[in-house]
């Protein structure tokens, strides 16, 4: 089975959270965060064996913290895996 999860379908947070909407919540780890010239930031993550990668707003990721090494969690929309 193969999927292809968009970046822009990835949220990170810190912890599990506990009232959302979004029900695939998988524990990850940070392996680079690239920032472009638009504010934005694409963080490449290793869940399991497998990479993904999330596009979020370098204001997110500052305020977060994020850095190379951390583990974190993903929550990825279940629309974007059922399209």
């Amino acid at each position: 089975l193969r999927i292809q999860i968009y970046a822009r379908d990835v949220s990170i947070t810190l912890e599990v959270a506990k009232a959302t909407s979004i029900l695939n919540v998988l524990p990850a780890t940070i392996t680079d965060i690239i920032d472009d010239e638009e504010g934005q930031s694409v963080v490449r993550l290793q869940v399991g064996n497998q990479p993904l990668l999330a596009h979020i707003t370098r204001k997110s990721a500052h305020l977060l913290s994020l850095k190379t090494g951390m583990t974190v969690y993903v929550q990825i929309k279940g629309t974007s895996i059922l399209n």
